[in-house]
């Protein structure tokens, strides 16, 4: 965020957060050139008409179902501060997936929170034994020198002054996608 605003300061500008992704999570991030459209972006976030999809490749030693959800509630560890897990006094927690492709030992999913929690997705997948490879904390085998493979990829919103549903996909070749509502998507 730092990078963009000082970007954005060379032409006068600041950069407001609308949400954030966890950290050693790559893809979409939502940020505002605007002020105006910060409360109503804010808004649709707390009323899930926003909505974030992400993509994880995973660790498994069973087959998954094609499709699902997890409804598993999340609060502190109190072993390790950094980390969250499942627990039956933890707040709800509400994580749709669906199977893209799996392997004897690998799958690639496509997530969709219902909940924010920190932590949510990889603290869902791994307590249902199919940890996010490379989560420096929560894959026992995460490889130090490689990415976690959780990746924001889509976002879809509603465009707070025409009303057009607008969907923004990740795309390889773009690092920043603008729109004329002064939002920007940034790779990160």
């Amino acid at each position: 965020m730092n990078d963009v605003e000082y970007y954005l300061n060379q032409t006068n500008e600041h950069v407001y957060m609308i949400h954030r992704l966890d950290m050693w999570t790559s893809g979409l991030l939502l940020l505002a050139k605007n002020p105006i459209v910060v409360p109503i972006l804010n808004r649709q976030l707390a009323l899930k008409i926003m909505k974030r999809f992400y993509l994880a490749t995973v660790r498994k030693t069973t087959s998954i179902l094609d499709n699902g959800t997890i409804l598993d509630p999340i609060g502190l560890d109190e072993t390790d501060k950094r980390k969250r897990r499942v627990r039956s006094d933890g707040l709800p927690s509400v994580t749709h997936f669906s199977v893209i492709s799996q392997t004897s030992s690998l799958a690639k999913l496509k997530l969709d929170l219902e909940t924010g929690r920190t932590h949510q997705i990889r603290v869902h997948l791994s307590h249902h034994n199919m940890p996010i490879i490379n989560d420096p904390l929560y894959d026992p085998s995460a490889n130090s020198d490689k990415i976690m493979a959780l990746e924001a990829f889509q976002v879809e919103l509603v465009n707070p002054f025409s009303f057009e549903k607008l969907i923004i996909n990740l795309s390889n070749n773009d690092k920043i996608k603008k729109t004329a509502l002064g939002l920007l998507f940034i790779l990160v």
